[in-house]
């Protein structure tokens, strides 16, 4: 089966994308299933697992979000944020901010990551702790580190869109919690937002129309007050976006949904 889906998309000029996350599953996707692009990074930095990526050239997308956004279950604050409430649906939100799903979602995460480890109440108190998930989030940023620091180019991702199946994994303001992360995690604003926009054009194979701005390229642009290349936080206030040369605000755009 391996071989026929490694074949199936070579014969048909298709990029294999694998969502492995331990080192043997990335081996296996890799050397057996061809893939070019993995989706998310390792718990940990683990040497065999950069080696082969590099060799074999694949992309590392980041997702560092996922776990952050858990955040919100003893920080509901977080929902109040300006970009959220723009950009969010107001039942995703109140989804969100309802300690009764925060609960149910957390004893369901630890039922299903951790089904040897009982009492459930027990591990998903201690899996949900803010020292915890600042951990892991450390490790796998370590992870892209080690990665980046091999050759392996890291494609900006934050996995959102997975709503109600995780409650605050929100479209927009996630991506521009990644960026912070990724920061956080030692990349340099240029390596970030290089992540955001050249290394992902390249992955897809359009570089020759978006990725960077020059003339002859589509116009999809992003202008913002500041320069976040001094200050990531720029990214949180934007001006304009540019959808093949047609510039609006964001309350523009956003009026268009209406």
């Amino acid at each position: 089966m391996r071989a026929a889906i490694k074949a199936g998309a070579a014969d048909r000029g298709l990029v294999v994308y694998s969502h492995a996350m331990s080192p043997e599953h990335q081996r296996i996707a890799i050397e057996e299933l061809g893939a070019q692009v993995l989706v998310h990074p390792l718990s940990h930095p683990d040497k065999a697992a950069v080696a082969l990526a590099a060799a074999h050239h694949v992309y590392e997308m980041s997702t560092l979000a996922i776990l952050d956004t858990f955040r919100t279950g003893w920080e509901p604050g977080l929902l109040d944020d300006p970009l959220i409430q723009a950009v969010v649906p107001a039942v995703e939100i109140a989804t969100a901010r309802d300690s009764a799903n925060v609960r149910g979602f957390q004893r369901q995460f630890a039922e299903t990551n951790f089904p040897t480890f009982p009492p459930v109440g027990l591990v998903d108190w201690f899996v949900f702790r803010d020292s915890t998930i600042a951990a892991r989030v450390g490790k796998e940023g370590a992870a892209l580190r080690a990665l980046a620091a091999a050759g392996v180019p890291i494609v900006m991702g934050s996995d959102s869109g997975n709503w109600p199946v995780i409650l605050s994994e929100f479209h927009g303001p996630t991506s521009i919690r990644e960026l912070a992360l990724l920061a956080a995690a030692g990349f340099s604003n240029a390596e970030v937002l290089a992540a955001a926009t050249s290394t992902p054009a390249r992955m897809l194979g359009i570089e020759g129309q978006q990725g960077t701005v020059e003339v002859g390229k589509r116009a999809d642009l992003v202008i913002v007050e500041g320069n976040p290349l001094e200050d990531l936080g720029a990214m949180r206030h934007v001006l304009y976006t540019v959808r093949a040369g047609d510039a609006r605000t964001p309350a523009e755009w956003m009026a268009t949904l209406d």
